[in-house]
């Protein structure tokens, strides 16, 4: 259960999807995993990748992490636009929808977008920050567009920007059908939210942005977002909302639920960085430790729970790992 090191490569960045994983290694983009729906960048017919492959046809901002969702990827290139491919049949790839696989970028990308600072994806839609607004694209069955209708049309292909919506933000995040983002010292939410994941106080979905009902003293500086729960850092803790029958809250209160932020107990160290996964939350320490909780599915806890457990309710620590930054899959972890 100890993490493991991916032989021959020297990664910028890293991100992950739902089985795969990829990285940025200066002027190129790798990926590995499972290669359904083209989500490698690869041509049909590939088995199983155990080891890095090279996506054709992008040359990467360099030290930028890509995005990656239900069987697509999409990166920042060089020239600050952003590039994907993989399945698109709910307009994941911004330039069309209702299409076949996309087997690697190609010279196209997504339509009308550029500057673009970070990209978040959920499992089917997809953000973007720039500088002044964020856009987003793909699915829209549950208002994770923010575009301030009911899922009608269900999917767009082209990016939807926030007007006036959700400008000038400064970190933006996407969970299973949800997305989040820090704007001027507060948290803002919409998408799915049936587990309290948007942290208004209520549960139920918004095709709005709505504030995230929190009063901790300390402006958010650090966001990240699961299937049905997000987690933000204040000032020297974190703090989760969303579903929790996993323990994925971190607070020790596992089977309930909440549509507010409740604190993380037990971090040993001020938190940095955050990774969210299905069920499970990552936070990076001070120290370049790395302390986990929440659903221990496929082992991503890099630990043997005691009795049995399934989840892990408060935090507890990778061990053996210092790392630079960390990213999270469906039910994966990688570390630099």
């Amino acid at each position: 259960v100890a993490p493991g090191v991916v032989a021959g490569l020297s990664a910028r960045a890293i991100f992950l999807g739902q089985a795969h994983s990829c990285a940025i290694t200066g002027s190129e983009v790798r990926c590995w995993g499972d290669p359904r729906g083209l989500r490698l960048g690869s041509p049909i017919g590939l088995p199983m990748q155990p080891t890095p492959t090279l996506v054709p046809d992008v040359t990467p901002m360099d030290g930028v992490p890509g995005a990656a969702g239900d069987r697509f990827s999409c990166v920042i290139n060089a020239r600050g636009a952003v590039q994907c491919w993989g399945a698109g049949p709910l307009g994941q790839l911004g330039h069309t929808a209702g299409t076949v696989d996309t087997a690697g970028p190609g010279e196209g990308g997504v339509r009308d977008l550029f500057t673009v600072l970070e990209l978040a994806a959920g499992a089917r839609h997809v953000c973007a920050r720039t500088a002044s607004t964020v856009s987003c694209w793909g699915a829209d069955t549950l208002g994770q567009l923010g575009r301030g209708t009911d899922g009608q049309p269900r999917a767009l292909a082209r990016p939807v920007r926030f007007d006036p919506g959700v400008t000038s933000a400064t970190v933006i995040a996407t969970g299973g059908a949800h997305a989040c983002a820090i704007v001027s010292g507060a948290v803002w939410c919409w998408g799915a939210g049936s587990a309290g994941q948007l942290g208004n106080g209520r549960f139920g979905h918004v095709n709005t942005p709505v504030r995230v009902s929190a009063s901790m003293g300390d402006a958010p500086t650090a966001l990240c977002a699961g299937l049905e729960h997000t987690c933000a850092i204040y000032g020297t803790g974190v703090w989760c909302w969303g579903a929790n029958a996993l323990g994925q809250l971190g607070d020790g209160m596992a089977m309930t639920r909440s549509a507010v932020p409740v604190g993380v107990a037990g971090l040993p160290s001020p938190p940095v960085s955050l990774a969210c996964g299905s069920a499970y939350t990552c936070a990076r320490l001070s120290d370049s430790s790395v302390h986990c909780w929440g659903s221990n599915n496929s082992r991503v806890l890099a630990a043997v729970l005691p009795g049995g457990m399934t989840y892990r309710a408060t935090p507890g620590p990778v061990p053996g790992l210092s790392a630079a930054s960390i990213a999270s899959g469906l039910s994966s972890m990688c570390a630099v």
